[in-house]
């Protein structure tokens, strides 16, 4: 079970140290680094209309809750104003066959903005899909805060692939639930151990400003340049709508609803294509959500906060 401690913590830290100390040099070298990403953006986004393939990354939320209090999170438990819901089972499932005819083999996530433990039909969803799509890749991101033993082999046993827990404390060590399992994993050497990973994350960090929404990252301008994150993500909120991507965590951009359409009449149809032609021709410059945002996603990385 593998411990990253060179997390977003340590790598903010380490670029607040050279914007304060070196700033001329590092904004020179900020506005070389962007043109070229802004190059790689572009070409990715001409490929794709030359190319038109499916998603390679998507993210089923089934139940839009954390029971976490991040500060730079715009849905963290005391910040959070969406409507509570739930994922209906027949929405899921409808989606997972959808899904199985495309023949899809990429990945596929449990969460978005939210807890995915809070939902306990999680372990079902993810045997359901597993069997469903066996050659696509089953992951989850968990806080860990509901995580145990039990649990943890229960998550594997259904399916999942890849667990990561980002632990999130200020005082840099493994929350009470964490310490446990991975010291229990530890002596006992499980076989799903390589499957895991810990992230060291602090509460208090800075990251992207979530298209304006973030609670401690207001005040970041916006990247000008555009956006491949649209391009190559599918993001569904329990209600069955579509967000534009993972920073639009209130869901304010619909792209449609999956519960009239199926992935592929949503996905290649006018609405979405017609934000994705939008960013490709005038970049972020009249949508509401990427006019705010300071992240931005090559079919690679990604710059400002995290994918």
């Amino acid at each position: 079970m593998k411990i990253n401690k060179y997390s977003f913590s340590l790598l903010y830290r380490v670029k607040s140290f050279i914007k304060e100390y070196i700033n001329p040099f590092y904004r020179f070298l900020v506005s070389i680094s962007l043109k070229k990403f802004n190059n790689e953006i572009k070409s990715d986004q001409k490929l794709f209309f030359e190319e038109r393939p499916l998603f390679t990354h998507i993210e089923i939320e089934t139940v839009n809750r954390c029971n976490n209090d991040c500060s730079f999170c715009p849905v963290n438990r005391h910040a959070d104003i969406r409507e509570y819901e739930k994922m209906e089972e027949s929405l899921f499932e409808k989606i997972i066959d959808n899904l199985k005819d495309l023949q899809y083999d990429k990945d596929i996530s449990f969460y978005s903005n939210n807890e995915p433990l809070l939902d306990d039909r999680i372990y079902d969803f993810i045997k359901y899909s597993k069997k469903s799509i066996p050659n696509a890749r089953h992951i989850l991101y968990s806080n860990g805060i509901m995580l145990n033993i039990k649990r943890y082999e229960k998550l594997f046993a259904c399916g999942l692939d890849f667990l990561l827990i980002d632990n999130y404390s200020d005082d840099g060590k493994l929350i009470k639930s964490v310490q446990e399992l991975y010291d229990y994993y530890l002596i006992n050497e499980n076989i799903n151990s390589d499957k895991t990973e810990i992230v060291l994350r602090r509460k208090t960090e800075t990251l992207s400003n979530r298209g304006g929404t973030s609670p401690n990252g207001k005040e970041s301008k916006t990247l000008n340049l555009s956006c491949y994150l649209p391009f190559k993500q599918l993001v569904i909120r329990p209600s069955g709508k579509v967000s534009l991507c993972c920073y639009d965590s209130y869901g304010k951009t619909d792209m449609g609803d999956l519960n009239k359409l199926s992935i592929e009449e949503l996905w290649y149809g006018g609405k979405h294509f017609g934000i994705l032609s939008h960013l490709y021709k005038k970049g972020r410059d009249g949508i509401s959500i990427c006019e705010k945002c300071d992240a931005a996603a090559s079919s690679k990385k990604v710059w400002g906060g995290i994918e």
